[in-house]
């Protein structure tokens, strides 16, 4: 089973917030600008990290959901992605991809219908402009 399809089957959603809540990943909001989510591990139990400066940003969900991906694709790897630069790539770009699916169905979960373009995306789950054209 796909990353995807599993979460939507543990959860019955694809909002990352409550696939979270359903994973028991704590979130919390910190003072940070720059990066805006962050993953750590506390006692081998992941807490994901959001700015403050998305809190009430629809940005916060497609932020939220890259730090999900993370958390299931690259479980257990931190230190490896840390110090290696050509593995971060790939690790961002997958957890990118993830994120971008999750926000995309999420969208015709909460609106009933595909989303008619990329801008759509952006506005509802503050899906970043550079990803446009940079996956799949």
């Amino acid at each position: 089973m796909e990353a995807l399809e599993k979460l939507e089957y543990i959860a019955h959603t694809f909002n990352p917030f409550a696939i979270c809540d359903k994973l028991g990943i704590d979130i919390e909001y910190i003072n940070v600008h720059n990066p805006l989510g962050d993953t750590i591990y506390l006692h081998n139990h992941p807490v994901i990290m959001l700015s403050n400066d998305i809190k009430e940003s629809n940005q916060r969900y497609f932020i939220c959901a890259h730090e999900l991906s993370h958390v299931v694709l690259h479980n257990g790897i931190q230190g490896y992605y840390t110090i290696n630069h050509k593995t971060k790539g790939s690790m961002e770009y997958e957890a990118d991809k993830l994120a971008f699916m999750l926000c995309t169905n999420l969208f015709i979960e909460d609106n009933g219908y595909v989303p008619q373009s990329f801008s759509d995306l952006q506005h509802a789950y503050g899906v970043p402009t550079e990803l446009e054209n940079a996956l799949f």
